[in-house]
């Protein structure tokens, strides 16, 4: 998955565990291996070697969330998660099921009996897993999610611990437009409420305003947190980030913070 790619979410029925396209059993009931992984339920073909580092991370990303949002996933509905030993079988049936995404690499989506996620072993499998398990956990914890603040925490929690600790790969795209001045507004965010009126530029600027609520100012990382509380037991269309973040939600201390966070990092 390249970094800020544009994902979408879906409502679709759910998966059987015997999936046949063409002709071809891509899994079958005597193929599959299922691992369950904290809140999550995992189905592979049991040659798929290369998945367990990736599923190694779900139990991480799962703590990790709580550890810094207090978000934990529900622990009566499991996140179902289909792996496909190869692209072209996921893409044969995304084609078939869910025609809108033939394509991508991952896919979380929403069905009747519940999250589901569906991807393809490859070198970006641990990033594109934890990141449509950010969206699955999100929309399990909250009524309505603001598409800015979806995009923004999965790109944010894309990137193993870790590894964005010491120099997150996000940051030199917007480092560049932070010395430009060039990023938007959270209220400009804040009014983009459909996947295609969202511009690879605008996830950028997610990025930027979730690392700018959680990192270097507790005042903002409080006002955060009950953002969250709010988002959750309020009226989603009555909540506004910008307008609790008041004289701090501005482009120009965006810019800052990022420029500053820049100049801090450390290259491994």
């Amino acid at each position: 998955m390249t970094i800020f790619y544009q994902r979408f979410v879906s409502f679709t029925a759910s998966l059987a565990v015997c999936i046949l396209i063409d002709g071809e059993t891509l899994l079958s009931a005597d193929v599959p291996a299922v691992q369950r992984r904290g809140p999550f339920l995992v189905t592979h073909e049991t040659s798929l070697e290369a998945c367990n580092e990736a599923i190694r991370h779900l139990e991480k990303i799962a703590h990790e969330i709580e550890a810094l949002l207090g978000i934990r996933p529900r622990s009566d509905q499991l996140i179902q998660i289909t792996l496909f030993s190869r692209d072209k079988h996921l893409q044969r049936f995304l084609a078939q099921e869910h025609p809108l995404f033939k394509g991508r690499e991952a896919v979380y989506v929403r069905s009747p009996t519940g999250p589901r996620i569906f991807a393809a072993s490859g070198p970006s499998l641990v990033e594109n897993l934890r990141h449509e398990s950010v969206h699955a956990i999100l929309h399990q914890h909250f009524p309505v999610v603001p598409l800015w603040l979806d995009e923004g925490l999965a790109e944010y929690f894309e990137a193993p611990f870790e590894e964005s600790m010491r120099k997150d790969p996000h940051l030199d795209l917007v480092t560049k437009r932070a010395k430009r001045g060039d990023l938007p507004s959270l209220a400009i965010l804040e009014t983009r409420n459909a996947s295609e009126t969202l511009s690879i530029q605008d996830y950028e600027a997610s990025w930027a305003w979730i690392h700018f609520c959680l990192v270097g100012s507790t005042v903002r990382r409080n006002s955060f947190l009950t953002y969250l509380n709010d988002l959750k037991y309020g009226d989603p269309s009555s909540t506004s980030l910008s307008l609790a973040l008041g004289k701090e939600c501005s482009s120009k201390k965006l810019c800052d913070h990022i420029l500053t966070i820049s100049k801090q990092m450390v290259t491994p």
